[in-house]
């Protein structure tokens, strides 16, 4: 009878144990609560790229907070929970997809800015293809929590197994001497749901690049994001030469996995 006692407390241990690492902590923002933010946020973002009123970048300010004064959260706690949910991956392209679908739900505006910022035509076929859907260059504000930049690329019929897709972005005036670095993370998104990502500090001026492979399986979905920290010393800060190349394997035999 203890024996079977042993083996159940143990079990139990190992269940608890199990249930605290998938935990959520408390200082971050619940999944349901982050997507209909992210959502909000998207709206703000096409108010202000779209309405003369909205132009400065005041406005633009003041349209982001009261974004986050209707959340009941702070520019801090939602850093925080990006930097976290970029640490956890799955969790990450959970609520991604949630928001993806959500939107697709809204009405004609809302879809017609989903189509706008997050579709992608259909890419070209070849061996060596540049699939970034944005433009090539982006100016980082921190000061106005212009800070990160989000991409989400659809695969098409032109997606194999195994393709090798390589980021690069170029700094020119990144700030000295502040422990606080850019980083920038890609993520590979499975048909069968698995994921693998790779992240990478941007350590000095010029051009930065990783790349990740396909696992043997088709691609759904390339996605990630460019980040630079919220720091005083970070001030506006201009990238170019972005690019998202999709490389076929036979191309590429001896791709080194990177760790994720």
């Amino acid at each position: 009878m203890s024996r079977v006692k042993r083996i159940l407390g143990a079990g139990i241990f190992f269940v608890l144990i199990f249930t605290a690492c998938e935990q959520i902590p408390s200082h971050i923002i619940a999944p349901e609560q982050m997507e209909t933010l992210l959502i909000d946020i998207h709206k703000a973002e096409a108010i202000s790229d779209n309405l003369t009123q909205y132009a400065s970048d005041r406005e633009k300010e003041r349209l982001r907070q009261s974004v986050f004064d209707r959340h009941h959260v702070t520019q801090a706690q939602f850093d925080t929970s990006l930097v976290w949910y970029s640490e956890h991956m799955t969790k990450y392209s959970q609520i991604y997809n949630n928001v993806t679908a959500r939107l697709k739900e809204e009405d004609d505006a809302v879809k017609t800015l989903l189509v706008e910022r997050k579709s992608s035509p259909l890419t070209r076929p070849g061996d060596s293809i540049d699939v970034w859907n944005k433009d090539p260059y982006y100016l980082f504000e921190p000061r106005l929590y212009r800070h990160v930049l989000l991409f989400n690329i659809l695969a098409d019929d032109n997606f194999r197994e195994n393709d090798i897709f390589q980021l690069s972005i170029n700094f020119d005036q990144l700030p000295q001497g502040i422990p606080d670095k850019a980083r920038i993370t890609l993520v590979i998104r499975h048909r069968n749901d698995s994921i693998y990502s790779v992240t990478r500090e941007i350590l000095h001026n010029g051009t930065t690049m990783i790349e990740a492979q396909a696992q043997n399986d088709k691609v759904t979905r390339v996605m990630g994001s460019i980040e630079v920290p919220l720091h005083p010393m970070w001030q506006e800060t201009y990238a170019n030469k972005i690019s998202l190349l999709r490389i076929r394997h036979k191309n590429r035999p001896n791709v080194p996995k990177s760790a994720s």
